[in-house]
């Protein structure tokens, strides 16, 4: 927190723009290009877990609602726990691949 303070209130890291706002280069590219390379990490998790985590839920909840037996129910959960497990690792390796290729893309762009 204090390392953002420096970047805007000393001028040998800042620049005034139109007297009102205060551009630290330092700081502001590396903070997008960060934000910009989780974003696809982002989409993929929402598209893809999102989506696979609502049917089953969907599925579970419609059990649960229309009085199924509890086996059905359990099954039901039980396949809950599974897309969310299975698909939280999958897309950790994806993830890292993606991420080690947008850093390096980043840094030969900004070297």
């Amino acid at each position: 927190m204090f390392i953002v303070l420096c970047f805007g209130v000393f001028p040998i890291f800042s620049i005034s723009i139109a007297d009102t706002y205060v551009y630290a280069p330092s700081y502001d590219i590396p903070a997008a290009f960060a934000f910009l390379s989780l974003t696809p990490t982002l989409v993929m998790f929402v598209v893809k877990v999102e989506t696979a985590f609502f049917e089953k839920y969907r599925s579970l909840f419609y059990l649960i609602n229309h009085n199924a037996s509890y086996n059905d129910i359990a099954y039901s959960k039980e396949e809950v726990l599974n897309v969310t497990n299975k698909r939280s690792t999958i897309y950790d390796g994806n993830s890292i691949v993606l991420l080690n290729y947008i850093h390096c893309v980043g840094l030969y762009l900004l070297t």
